[in-house]
């Protein structure tokens, strides 16, 4: 899901019921308020990540002078079990639980990058690239999120520029 904020836009009071992955693709300044009317304000850079572990309940403004753009990844289901199978060791680890491993990749034009991963992962675009999975071709943008089920998955660079993304691999759930 991605939500866009103008300066000084608010969302109505609402929910996340269920865990989730968080990608900021802009620099922004929030304040945050839950559902008892305390707020703090936050500040976060293009490129942050945060994963939300537990139900919220707020609503947030943008009080910065640009516009916000995030995308949140919902973890929706449990992953059953995959034996020993690791995670694909790809990019750079920005952040790792007992749910989840979030990395960034950099894939430079005419060096495509290729992973197999034994569970679904979600690719965040954080420019402009193309993603591959099981023989289905899909052209991304900046904030285009990708579902990948398991198997083969290969990026590359549309364009003279890396492709930058983010990658959310799901762990399994005992």
């Amino acid at each position: 899901m991605e939500t866009r904020l103008a300066p000084g836009e608010e969302t109505l009071l609402h929910s996340h019921p269920i865990e989730s992955a968080v990608v900021f693709l802009t620099d922004a300044q929030f304040r945050i308020s839950d559902d008892d009317g305390a707020s703090q304000e936050e500040s976060v850079k293009k490129g942050d990540v945060a994963f939300g572990d537990s139900a919220i309940v707020h609503q947030t403004a943008n009080i910065g002078a640009t516009t916000a753009r995030v995308v949140t990844v919902e973890i929706f289901s449990l992953q059953p079990p995959v034996g020993d199978a690791e995670l694909a060791p790809i990019g750079e680890i920005l952040m790792e639980n007992s749910k989840v491993r979030i990395a960034r990749i950099k894939v430079e034009p005419h060096q495509p990058l290729k992973f197999d991963t034994a569970r679904p992962v979600v690719i965040v675009a954080e420019s402009r690239g193309v993603a591959e999975s099981n023989g289905r071709q899909s052209s991304l943008q900046l904030g285009d999120a990708l579902w990948c089920d398991p198997g083969t998955i290969e990026c590359w660079s549309n364009t003279e520029s890396p492709f930058h993304a983010v990658v959310v691999m799901l762990k399994s759930r005992d």
